[in-house]
């Protein structure tokens, strides 16, 4: 099964990686494989429309198919993400003289994707990895998981202790408190044990959560004037992000 499936892949990125549609004869050259093998993997993809079909009977013609896009549209990584967002969110830390990080979970971590510092003396220090229920972060993203993905990651992780966040009576009673997290800390946050003032945004393609994007500014540099203007331009940054991702 693992070699069919490795000689299906094979053929799709020929295709894929080819400048126009692509011919059996091309194909079986660059596959290696028997003519007799290669029309069986292709006849297969075809009806599962991952590939297309063209042209007449003697000469068709292999293109991608629509299902491959759909595959295709429906995953973005976080690394694609930051690609998107690194320069905008360093432009952003140094204009509005915050920190800014983008993050993601990385099973029972807070993952550091890219991080944005301003050159000011005061700057909020961040660790790249972080217990996840320990982190601010790492429970807002942890709060925008659909119920089955938390459901998932509570029997994988465990519920979290009294050193990371708090201990709770009940899944349901957890549930609740990250619904809490996520409605608070989407609007600017005062956190007075960690003298600073937090605004997170999630990071939703197709329903999931990618990675989650926060603002950090140390208490002493907040008035309730600067926090205005640098929540327009936090979410202009967040529109920003999504606008590449639903081009």
């Amino acid at each position: 099964m693992i070699q069919v499936i490795n000689r299906a892949v094979n053929i799709l990125d020929i295709v894929a990686q080819s400048d126009g549609p692509v011919q059996l004869p091309e194909i079986i050259e660059k596959s290696g494989l028997s003519a007799s093998t290669t029309a069986n993997i292709i006849s297969s993809l075809v009806q599962n429309r991952l590939l297309n079909r063209g042209g007449d009977k003697r000469q068709y013609r292999y293109t991608i198919g629509p299902k491959f896009h759909e595959f295709s549209q429906k995953y973005v990584s976080s690394d694609y993400v930051k690609k998107l967002s690194m320069t905008a969110m360093d432009a952003f830390a140094m204009e509005n003289e915050v920190s800014c990080i983008l993050a993601n979970v990385d099973h029972q971590n807070r993952v550091i994707i890219h991080e944005s510092k301003p050159n000011t003396r005061i700057q909020v220090v961040h660790h790249q990895r972080y217990p996840a229920w320990a982190s601010s972060m790492g429970r807002f993203i942890l709060a925008h998981f659909t119920l089955e993905e938390l459901h998932e990651y509570v029997l994988k992780i465990g519920m979290p202790t009294a050193e990371q966040w708090q201990e709770f009576e009940s899944v349901e009673a957890l549930y609740q408190s990250l619904e809490n997290v996520k409605n608070t800390l989407q609007r600017p946050t005062v956190v007075e044990k960690d003298h600073v003032v937090m605004y997170f945004s999630p990071i939703i393609y197709a329903k999931q959560i990618i990675a989650a994007v926060g603002l950090y500014l140390p208490l002493s540099n907040y008035t309730e004037q600067s926090i205005l203007a640098i929540q327009e331009n936090f979410n202009q940054l967040v529109s920003f992000i999504y606008s590449y991702l639903t081009e």
